[in-house]
């Protein structure tokens, strides 16, 4: 189907997104640095074994956040642009998507921490079954997708910052109990009914649209919505292996203090992860619209901040490198010196992230999902194979390298093989090398072949 959107002057394409970028950044990076500071705080006073344990448990869940996730957030904005007048059935329809998701993901994380878990981390069964019922309020959030297609972001990230502010005060609160990683736990659902409740608050006010105005799923409008998430889905999952699985065969392979050290060696470098997804999240609806209006610019803009954060990652990366083993005994103590390597070699992967974030809408508005499917599969087969290999040789050394090559095939080594996807590999290279961006880079839809 044809969508006409009202043409817009290059000057009001953009006008506004260093404000709705601000607020973007105000979000993540407040959510990073709460979060850094608190799990420094619980890695000091549980030690790297406790730290590892709780590790374990918060990886596990991940591993399989992706169904509750079900790619649909950049999905959902992208729908939300594009048919407005759709807004309550659009939500609704993600909503019954991601609660289902959910419920998968859920016992799915609960299934692997009893079979699956190693000698020393059957304690992390508990814990998963309580972080799989934040992640069943998390489905809620589907109310930040309405505020960002309508450039919303201050109202989205005020009541998300609230959220967060709470859980931290709440987790510090719990380390000062004789056992606190149930609370720790217990916490991580609070924040997460918190955050949902302000968002659909907040959704009310400033849009006029709240969870009570949401119509009942439409089935067959909802399949379709499933059946277009569907690639991202099986990617997201792809993703979850290879950002995830690394934590998890640590815990396997070499127990609890391995996953302790190495979760502290890669906290700085995996904080840095929000800086692109900030920026991204910012420009996702502008870019989506640009897509339709004018594929030049849209080629144009993509260049732009592949460019943007190709550089800013290499800086970040190099920063962080000579700074490591200063920064892990400052923030960890003596008990965490090993992790300063893991940190050393594992934010090299930062600038493949940036890269990939760059990228993303790319895929997206092309409808190349599976493309983007495939690049993200291989890669997640890549690092399993990886870990397998280098974990008993170099230990948790081993893993970072596994992460960093797997990454960095993910971003950029994969686009080169299918000719749809060499014009993103070509301005991926353009923007790496400093070269201008080209007049016109369009790549046909999975439809259109």
């Amino acid at each position: 189907m044809i969508v006409e959107t009202e043409y817009q002057p290059p000057s009001t394409r953009w006008r506004g997104l260093r404000r709705d970028t601000f607020w973007q950044m105000a979000e993540r990076g407040t959510r990073a640095a709460l979060g850094f500071v608190v799990s420094v705080a619980i890695a000091r006073n549980l030690g790297p074994d406790g730290f590892g344990l709780y590790s374990y448990a918060l990886a596990t869940v991940a591993l399989f956040a992706f169904l509750a996730q079900a790619g649909l957030d950049a999905l959902l904005i992208r729908e939300l642009v594009r048919a407005p007048q759709r807004a309550t059935s659009i939500l609704a329809e993600g909503l019954a998507l991601r609660f289902a998701g959910a419920m998968c993901a859920g016992l799915a994380s609960i299934a692997a921490a009893m079979l699956a878990a190693p000698a020393g981390m059957q304690a992390s069964t508990p814990l998963v079954a309580i972080l799989a019922l934040a992640g069943l309020l998390q489905s809620g959030w589907v109310a930040e997708s309405w505020l960002q297609a309508n450039h919303c972001f201050a109202d989205a990230t005020r009541a998300k910052i609230i959220a967060y502010t709470i859980g931290a005060a709440m987790r510090l609160g719990s380390l000062m109990l004789p056992t606190p990683l149930i609370p720790l736990a217990i916490v991580s659902v609070v924040e997460a009914f918190a955050a949902v409740a302000l968002l659909w608050r907040a959704s009310q006010q400033r849009l006029e649209l709240g969870f009570g105005a949401l119509s009942i799923p439409d089935r067959r409008h909802t399949l379709a919505l499933a059946r277009l998430a569907s690639p991202m889905l099986l990617s997201a999952f792809a993703t979850a292996i290879y950002s995830r699985i690394d934590v998890f065969m640590l815990g396997r392979m070499l127990g609890g203090d391995a996953v302790g050290l190495y979760s502290a060696g890669t906290m700085l470098s995996e904080g840095l992860y929000l800086v692109p997804a900030a920026v991204m999240a910012a420009v996702a609806p502008r870019l989506a619209s640009l897509y339709l209006q004018d594929r030049a610019a849209f080629d144009a803009a993509v260049h732009g901040f592949l460019r943007l954060l190709s550089v800013s990652g290499l800086l970040m990366s190099t920063g962080v490198t000579l700074l490591a083993p200063y920064a892990i005994s400052l923030l960890f103590g003596a008990s965490y010196s090993s992790a300063a390597g893991v940190l050393q070699i594992h934010v090299w992967s930062t600038w493949a992230v940036f890269l990939s974030c760059a990228s993303d809408p790319w895929y997206i508005n092309h409808d190349l999902r599976r493309f983007y499917l495939m690049k993200t599969s291989v890669a997640a087969i890549l690092n399993i194979c990886l870990n397998f290999a280098l974990i008993p040789r170099f230990g948790i050394n081993g893993a970072a390298w596994a992460t960093v090559v797997s990454y960095t095939v993910s971003a950029l080594g994969m686009g080169v093989l299918w000719k749809t996807t060499r014009p993103l590999f070509r301005l991926q290279s353009r923007a790496i090398l400093g070269l201008p961006g080209v007049s016109r880079v369009h790549a046909p839809t999975d439809d259109s072949k």
